[in-house]
């Protein structure tokens, strides 16, 4: 079975006044990884004014040269796209945060479908960890949500790289390969 996962990196985290500054993608056949797409890229200026600006590329070390080095959003999304057309052949997209992945992917100039995407990582590994007993139960049910590293650390999956987006693309892959597994899939 193949599965595409995605991880971003942006500049904030509002979509509306932040842009994604490098995109990351593995596909997995089969519990392989077969494929990979990363770039860098470079949004629209106002994207890359305000005070979240910096704190949101401390988390990735992204720098502003870097992004001001690179191609912009509008041809790195064609490359991404095509890409994707490539590899993805109707299959769900998936994303650690799949909310906050497709609020960015579905903007200008990416316009990735909401209807592309698929599980949401995050919540089926907040479920098995909480259901383990490695998180707090709020009220309603629900797990809190087990942050990437956390889950890769439970799942025994190793931190490979930094946190940039195809490393966290690929640690989310892997995680999910894992839950998969536990489910007998």
């Amino acid at each position: 079975m193949r599965r595409i996962t995605i991880d971003c990196e942006t500049s904030g985290f509002d979509a509306k006044c932040a842009g994604i500054v490098e995109v990351g993608a593995v596909v997995f056949d089969n519990g392989m990884e077969v494929a990979q797409f990363s770039e860098i890229c470079r949004p629209h200026e106002s994207c890359l004014v305000g005070p979240s600006v910096d704190k949101a590329l401390s988390f990735s070390g992204i720098t502003r040269g870097e992004i001001l080095a690179a191609r912009l959003s509008t041809v790195v999304s064609e490359a991404f796209g095509a890409w994707l057309r490539t590899w993805a052949d109707g299959d769900k997209l998936h994303a650690y945060n799949v909310e906050f992945e497709a609020r960015f992917l579905g903007l200008e100039p990416w316009l990735i479908s909401p209807n592309a995407w698929g599980e949401c990582i995050m919540l089926a590994a907040s479920q098995v960890i909480g259901e383990a007993g490695g998180l707090p139960l709020f009220k309603g049910g629900k797990y809190k949500y087990a942050k990437l590293v956390d889950a890769a650390a439970f799942f025994g999956v190793m931190r490979c790289g930094e946190h940039r987006a195809l490393s966290d693309a690929r640690i989310a892959a892997l995680v999910y390969e894992e839950i998969l597994k536990r489910r007998g899939k």
